[in-house]
């Protein structure tokens, strides 16, 4: 429970609001020009 009480463990990407009517890979094809790789 005390784990619980602190939200979700995984942060949201967007807030609910924005969230609501969007899937993941239609919020990755949104911000693609974006990501930038990760080095090694």
């Amino acid at each position: 429970d005390i784990l619980r009480a602190h939200g979700p463990f995984e942060p949201h990407r967007l807030s609910l609001d924005e969230m609501e009517y969007t899937t993941l890979p239609n919020v990755e094809k949104q911000f693609r020009d974006r990501w930038k790789p990760i080095p090694e």
